[in-house]
């Protein structure tokens, strides 16, 4: 399994747009050392969550670390579309914890390609990764090829997604997304999910609809 860390190569993206002044502005930005290394340590806790089972001294103390942590950060709230988290490009995930420890290696108007893996963290059972998590990984990575297509930020309208084989944690995976077609404010894209080996795990396809001023 490759580390996802930094992207080799720089990726960049346009800021997300819309046509009205009424939605934030998401706005790439490069993530700090220590908010890289601050994702990276997130992660790993996130993967020992989910995989350990001590005693409950060794909870409780856990606990009162992550009280203090939470306290610490508690004062530092900021807006939508201020923090770094979800718009560091050369991080994996884009520095946002949720989304799965992947790196942007190529965004244009011809496509978007992401490479990582899936960690113990959405592991369902049997070694596979919860089904769940791939409409989140393709979610994003439409997310990722709309904004790189030039088209407005947008909503998904329909995500519609094809599991052909299971797919396992802890191994190197490529996501290939492509618009296939542009109407006014909709952009129809589709894509899909390989192994090391070139098996397609999955395919998706997604419509994605342009926001306006009304739109929530």
């Amino acid at each position: 399994m490759t580390d996802a860390g930094r992207a080799a190569d720089a990726v960049t993206l346009p800021p997300a747009h819309t046509d009205s002044t009424d939605f934030p502005t998401y706005v790439p930005v490069t993530a700090s050392a220590d908010f890289a290394e601050f994702v990276s340590t997130m992660r790993r806790f996130q993967d020992l969550a989910s995989s350990s089972d001590p005693d409950d001294h060794t909870w409780r103390s856990a606990t009162v670390h992550l009280n203090a942590l939470t306290a610490l950060l508690e004062p530092h709230q900021a807006a939508e579309g201020r923090p770094p988290a979800g718009r560091a490009l050369e991080l994996p995930g884009m520095g946002n914890p949720l989304l799965p420890p992947w790196r942007i290696t190529a965004a244009g108007p011809d496509g978007t390609t992401l490479h990582g893996h899936f960690s113990r963290y959405y592991l369902g059972a049997n070694g596979i990764v919860l089904g769940g998590a791939l409409p989140l990984l393709f979610d994003w990575t439409f997310a990722i090829a709309v904004t790189a297509a030039g088209r407005p930020l947008s909503r998904t309208g329909y995500l519609n997604i094809d599991y052909r084989k299971p797919t396992r944690i802890d191994t190197d995976l490529t996501v290939a997304a492509q618009v296939i077609d542009i109407d006014g404010r909709k952009t129809t894209l589709t894509a899909a999910l390989i192994d090391a080996e070139g098996t397609v795990l999955a395919e998706a396809e997604t419509l994605m609809i342009g926001l306006q001023a009304h739109h929530q």
